[in-house]
């Protein structure tokens, strides 16, 4: 390092012995030692020879002596130690590089004369070469080690590779080995069809019991002690319900069912047996399984019984089939409110929300009610002479149509239907709305005559028609989610959603409802219109027993407005006071009213003088659309004169006399119609005569009509 004494002869070895220079000195000639900086290399040789020390020291002295100073040897230094480095391209001078210039010139300058001549350079030049080459030679070593290190590691690698191998491959061998020593040890074979063989034959393996034997000549096998072998059934649990693929009813052997009321029931299947029911069934299919003492019936989960041994369900605590077909959903009200009372729908499309859909409870809707013609091999709709106004084909079917409206306020409990144009009853209006006095499960009735606006044969009825629920329990109707259906419903080709509904202990009736299907927006996504419901009625047995055919009856809606209420005029008759027969009918009282019916206050009024006019004339709501001529209003007396006469009022009515009503007049006029026919004319007029009216009762003052709600003109029918 600069400023440190160091004795280059103890890190580079002694100094060599060379022939001593001449005395000449060289003065210093030059401050900048320009050389060269090409290489100096000796042909032939590995490293610098003196000759090539010699040369160095030539170029250095420029001016021709022999000597050269400590300044100008610095640069010299330098060149030398570039020389070697560039010669050898390593770094073996690094020793070198690390004694100074100064130190090295003391070293080689013996007699202190502050001048160094050729022959001290070149010992000098010696000393650098020897040093380098000694440091190029141990760098050349450690990089040779290296190498043999390499490949020993890549040789040690290829042999743990090869062991690895071949421990692979003798685990396979033992594997192939040991499942061929296996093979050859076994003496049975198992074919395709499951059978075990023995080797090399086609003899079935047998197998005996040591605890069990068979006899000979029985075959009945026994213990070692002669005791018979007993064995168990496995069987396992199913739920019921027809849509189970019929492989599971080739398999059911028993039945079993638990009532409410603690009854147990366990029957054996004798046979099963699935009937298509397209019309009626849920799913299109009913399965049926027959027992010793009756039939149970499948509709989907719906379970029914039916008995061939009396008493053998019944009391045992399970509901059995009705006899007779007593359900009779006709009103439009029920037909909603069952539909809003079933809990839930199966399939119901799961893009919609959570929960069963529903219809609005709160509305005014136009619609038609509709009545199967054919029952049977019977055309009705001939028989009983309905106009072809009011017949309509849907679907194929003919159906006698009887237009109606209906309002209902679902938070007030009230609700109100009127028919009008009815069929053979031209001029009439038909009305029931929810008792003022005594609430919904009664209803006050009257029939207008709609040119004067009088109304007739006012009264309040015990009846559940005008409510929704009717009495319905959720828990006996199922319904399930039949998809969409096309231009059923309505003259637009409106797609609907179609529901059938079922009863659970009744076969008796199936209702079909097609609805509007529910927006998708999320606002109300489960509230869906009504656009038609079909009930359809049947089994059961007459008066004789002989069974019913099926009956259809539906609701047609033409249009279906729902509300937040409706106004209270709709339910009050034009009234400032409650209804009564007194009070609503008070210009016809003594006309058409014989007071209570049967003892009960339906009439909530005084009895009146005998009627001037039969109850025939009393009409019926919409099952008058059926009813035979001679029991039916277009039959009586008040309708042929009000309707030859259509200004008559209740007053004028009462001073006719029935002396100049000539009934044979309206029979030849039905006769010619089609509404009577050619049999119940005869059949009516071989019974005994009926007994002659008895004399009208004075009349009472008239007075003003009560005002109608409005009669909006009838829509339009659909196709």
């Amino acid at each position: 390092m600069a400023g440190t004494e160091v004795d280059v002869a103890d890190e580079v070895g002694p100094l060599p012995e060379v022939a001593e220079a001449s005395p000449q000195r060289v003065k210093p000639a030059f401050g900048v030692l320009n050389l060269p900086g090409h290489r100096h290399k000796a042909p032939g040789a590995d490293q610098p020879t003196s000759d090539t020390a010699s040369n160095i020291f030539r170029m250095a002295v420029k001016d021709g002596s022999e000597f050269i100073d400590e300044a100008n040897f610095t640069d010299l230094f330098e060149l030398t130690l570039t020389a070697i480095k560039t010669d050898r391209g390593m770094s073996g001078t690094q020793k070198l590089m690390h004694t100074t210039a100064k130190e090295l010139f003391r070293m080689a300058d013996k007699d202190g004369s502050g001048f160094i001549d050729e022959a001290e350079f070149v010992r000098l030049h010696a000393i650098m070469v020897e040093e380098a080459q000694k440091q190029i030679e141990r760098q050349m070593e450690a990089k040779q080690i290296a190498i043999d290190e390499r490949k020993q590691n890549k040789f040690f690698k290829k042999i743990i590779c090869l062991f690895f191998l071949l421990l692979i491959v003798q685990s396979g061998v033992n594997g192939g080995l040991t499942a061929g020593i296996v093979n050859l040890a076994k003496d049975t074979v198992i074919d395709g069809s499951g059978y075990l063989y023995v080797k090399g034959s086609n003899q079935i393996v047998m197998t005996a019991s040591a605890e069990m034997t068979i006899d000979d000549s029985s075959g009945r096998m026994t213990t070692k002690s002669g005791h018979a072998v007993q064995v168990g059934e496995s069987v396992s649990s199913q739920a019921l319900d027809s849509r189970l693929p019929d492989t599971v009813w080739e398999k059911l052997k028993y039945i079993e069912f638990s009532s409410t009321s603690g009854g147990y029931m366990h029957l054996t299947v004798q046979a099963t047996v699935r009937k298509p029911r397209y019309k009626t069934a849920l799913f299109n299919s009913v399965v049926i399984m027959y027992s010793a003492i009756g039939w149970v019936e499948l509709d989907g989960p719906i379970v029914t019984f039916h008995e061939s041994m009396a008493g053998a369900f019944s009391e045992a605590g399970f509901q059995v089939v009705e006899k007779e077909n007593r359900r009779r959903l006709n009103g439009p009200f029920q037909l909603i409110g069952l539909f809003n009372s079933i809990p839930e729908f199966e399939h119901w499309s799961a893009e919609y929300d959570a929960g069963p859909p529903q219809m609005p409870l709160t509305f005014h809707a136009q619609f038609d009610y509709m009545y199967g013609c054919q029952w049977g091999d019977e055309n009705l709709c001939v028989e009983f002479g309905v106009p072809l106004l009011h017949s309509e084909e849907i679907n194929g079917m003919n159906y006698a149509t009887v237009p109606a409206m209906a309002w209902s306020d679902h938070a007030t409990g009230r609700a109100r239907i009127r028919l009008y144009d009815m069929p053979n009853l031209p001029g009439w209006e038909y009305d029931q709305v929810t008792s003022q006095l005594f609430g919904s499960s009664f209803k006050d009735v009257a029939q207008t005559w709609t040119a004067t606006g009088e109304r007739y044969w006012c009264r309040t009825e015990e009846s559940s028609s005008l409510r929704f629920d009717a009495g319905f329990d959720p828990i006996n109707w199922v319904a399930s989610y039949l998809g969409t259906t096309t231009a059923v419903t309505d003259q637009n080709g409106q797609a609907a959603a179609h529901f059938r509904a079922r009863h659970r202990t009744s076969e008796h009736v199936t209702i079909d409802f097609y609805t509007t299907i529910p927006p998708e927006d999320g606002s109300n996504s489960t509230q869906v219109i009504p656009l038609r419901i079909v009930s359809r009625l049947f089994g059961g047995t007459d008066a004789d027993g002989n069974p019913l055919p099926e009956r259809m009856v539906g609701v047609h809606f033409n249009n279906f407005t729902a509300m937040a209420s409706v106004d209270d005029d709709v339910f009050s008759w034009g009234l400032t006071t409650n209804w009564t027969n007194y009070t609503a009918c008070a210009t016809t009282l003594a006309l058409t009213n014989r007071g209570p019916e049967n003892g009960r206050k339906y009439a909530l009024s005084p009895e009146a003088a005998p009627a001037r006019f039969s109850p025939t004339s009393k009409i019926h709501g919409e099952g008058s659309v059926f009813s035979q001529f001679y029991m039916s209003p277009d039959s009586s007396e008040l309708h042929h004169r009000l309707t030859a006469e259509p200004t008559l009022t209740g007053a004028q009515l009462a001073n006719t006399s029935s002396a100049d009503f000539d009934f044979s007049l309206v029979e030849a006029a039905a006769l010619a119609s089609g509404r009577l026919s050619q049999t119940a004319y005869d059949e009516h007029h071989a019974r005994p005569p009926p007994s002659p009216p008895k004399s009208p009762p004075a009349s009472p003052s008239p007075q003003k009509p009560s005002p109608q709600p409005p009669m909006p003109p009838r829509p339009p029918r659909p196709p």
